[in-house]
C-alpha cells in the first residue's frame, strides 16, 4: 500500500475514533518488518504512533498482547483504535529513545547508566516471561503457541538457506542435520521452565520514556516456550556489543530474579545457556542473510560481523561441544569470501581492554610487537574509601553513577579515549593487528573496572576493531 493511502487511512482513524485533527505526520524507518510506522503529532496534544500491518493474523496478536500486558500492568503502549479492517490501529508514543541508543552511545545521555538499564530490562523482561504468561490464551498467539521441534526447525532451516549456503555453499548436510536435531532437543529441554518468551527481546525494543522507564514493543511473535532465549537475544544483539563479562553479570541478574518467583535449576540453565544463544545468534544470522542477501538492507550487512564474532564466541564453549560441525563451521565462516566482503574493515585490530590491581604488578602485553597503554586511575577519587560501596564493583550502577559524577574522572577518560582512538588508527594503516589498553587501580575493583567499561563501551560502534573486555580480579570473586 502507498504511504500517502497509509496516512490518509490513519488520520481518518484519529479523526472517527479519537476526535483529533491537524496532525503532523512523520514516516518512521521500517526496519526488517513490513509493517509502516507513522508519528502522528496532534497540536496540543501527547504524540501517537499510526501503524498499518498487512498480516491481519500478526495484528490481532499485537493487539490482544498489547491489552492482555497492560491488564497485568506491564509497560507497553496502550492501544487507542483500531480500524474495522483491522490493518491500521493507533497506540501510544512511548519516546523517541531507544535502550540500543543509551548502550551505544552512553555520551549522549547525561546522567544514564547503560548497564543501570539493562539491568532493569532484564529484570521486567521476567515480569513478562511469568505475568504475562498468567490467564495468556495461547490461541491468539502468531506464528505459532509455543515454541516446539517444529518451530526450532524453521529457523535452523531459515539459517542454513538463506544464510549457510549463500556464504559456504559446500556444507555437509548429513552432520548440519543431525548437529541440528541435537540443538533442538537441547533447546526443547524439560530442566528450562516455560513462560513466555518475547521472541524479540532486544534493546532495539525498549524504549526509555521521557520519565525515565522502560516500555517494550514489538512482541507480536511471542509464544511460550524457554525464557533463556528471550536472554540471549537482549545480552547477543549485534549492536549492543556486551562484554563477556556484562553478559555473565546480566545473565545471573536474570537467574536471580527468575528465582524469587519461579522454583528453577540454576546450573542446568546455566549448562544450556551458550546452547541456546547459540541457537539465537544462528537464527538472527538467518534473518541478516535474507534481509542483507536478498532484499538488499545495508543494515543487516552491517551487522553481520558482530554476528558472527558473537557465534565464534560461543563456540568455543565447551557446553556446544554437543553440536561438532554447526562449531567448525562458526570458525569457518570467519573465512568465507562472501563474509570477508561485507566486512565494515577486513583488516581488524584486536583491541584487548582489561582492568587490573597494581598492586599485583603492571600486566604484561601479549603480542609480538607488545603495543599499548598502561592507565593508572589510582589518581581518580576511589569509591572504595565510601562505606556503602566498598563491596560493590564497577560494574555496579551505585559505582557507575558515582564515577559519572566526578568531573576529573569524565577528564580522565577524555584524554584516554583520545589516545587510544589516534593509536588504532596508526596501527591500522601500518597493518598491525593488536593493542592491549590497561587500566590499574588499588585493587582492581572499582576505579579501573568503571574506566575499562567506559573505554569499551567508547569504541563498540569504531569500523575495524574487535574488542574484548576481562577483568581480572573480578573473574576471581
Amino acid at each position: 500500500m502507498e504511504p500517502k493511502h497509509i496516512r490518509e487511512q490513519l488520520l481518518a482513524l484519529c479523526a472517527s475514533s479519537m476526535h483529533l485533527y491537524d496532525l503532523q505526520v512523520e514516516s518512521l524507518p521500517a526496519e526488517g518488518s513490513n509493517r509502516r510506522y507513522f508519528r502522528l503529532i496532534p497540536p496540543s496534544a501527547p504524540a501517537l504512533i499510526g501503524t498499518y500491518g498487512p498480516n491481519l493474523r500478526e495484528n490481532e496478536a499485537f493487539i490482544y498482547l498489547s491489552r492482555h500486558f497492560a491488564s497485568a500492568r506491564l509497560p507497553v503502549p496502550h492501544i487507542y483504535a483500531v480500524s474495522s479492517c483491522g490493518h491500521f490501529y493507533i497506540q501510544r508514543d512511548l519516546g523517541r529513545t531507544a535502550l540500543l541508543d543509551v548502550l551505544v552511545h552512553p555520551e549522549r545521555h547525561g546522567g544514564l547508566s547503560p548497564m543501570e538499564l539493562a539491568q532493569q530490562a532484564i529484570s521486567q523482561l521476567v515480569q513478562f516471561q511469568v505475568e504475562g504468561a498468567k490467564g495468556l490464551d495461547i490461541s491468539k498467539l502468531y506464528p505459532v503457541p509455543q515454541m516446539d521441534e517444529r518451530s526450532v526447525m524453521w529457523d535452523l532451516n531459515y539459517f542454513k538457506y538463506c544464510f549457510l549456503r549463500i556464504a559456504m555453499p559446500e556444507i555437509d548436510e548429513v552432520a548440519l542435520e543431525a548437529d541440528f536435531e541435537r540443538m533442538a532437543q537441547q533447546l526443547l529441554s524439560s530442566q528450562m521452565p516455560l513462560g513466555f518468551q518475547y521472541r524479540d527481546f532486544q534493546a532495539r525494543n525498549i524504549v526509555l520514556q521521557p520519565n525515565g522507564e522502560l516500555a517494550f514493543i514489538d512482541y507480536q511473535g511471542g509464544r511460550m516456550g524457554p525464557g533463556l532465549y528471550d536472554v540471549a537475544s537482549f545480552l547477543f544483539q549485534a549492536k549492543a556489543g556486551f562484554s563477556p563479562d556484562e553478559r555473565s553479570h546480566l545473565l545471573e541478574r536474570y537467574l536471580d530474579t527468575l528465582a524469587q518467583r519461579l522454583p528453577i535449576n540454576r546450573d542446568a540453565m546455566l549448562q544450556h545457556f551458550p546452547m541456546v544463544a547459540a541457537f539465537r545468534v544462528i537464527q538472527t544470522l538467518g534473518t541478516y542473510g535474507f534481509r542483507g542477501y536478498v532484499q538488499r538492507k545495508p543494515h543487516f550487512m552491517q551487522s553481520m560481523p558482530l554476528a558472527l564474532r558473537n557465534l565464534q564466541h560461543l563456540a568455543l564453549s565447551p557446553h556446544l561441544d554437543a553440536v561438532p560441525y554447526i562449531k567448525g563451521i562458526a570458525l569457518a565462516l570467519d573465512t568465507s569470501p562472501l563474509v570477508l566482503h561485507h566486512r565494515a574493515d577486513n583488516e581488524l585490530v584486536d583491541v584487548y581492554i582489561s582492568s587490573v590491581s597494581l598492586k599485583k604488578g603492571y600486566p604484561t602485553p601479549d603480542a609480538e610487537h607488545g603495543g599499548g597503554f598502561i592507565f593508572d586511575c589510582r589518581a581518580l577519587p576511589n569509591p572504595g574509601r565510601i562505606e556503602a560501596l566498598r563491596g560493590q564493583t564497577g560494574l555496579d550502577p551505585e559505582v557507575v553513577g558515582y564515577m559519572e559524577r566526578q568531573p576529573q574522572v569524565d577528564e580522565f577518560m577524555k584524554h584516554v579515549e583520545h589516545l587510544v582512538a589516534m593509536a588504532i588508527d596508526n596501527y591500522k594503516s601500518r597493518h598491525f593487528t593488536y593493542i592491549s589498553v590497561a587500566f590499574g587501580c588499588t585493587g582492581g575493583q572499582h576505579r579501573s573496572v568503571y574506566c575499562a567499561n567506559r573505554l569499551f563501551n567508547s569504541l563498540k560502534q569504531v569500523d575495524g576493531v574487535k574488542l574484548h573486555l576481562h577483568h581480572c580480579e573480578l573473574s576471581k570473586m
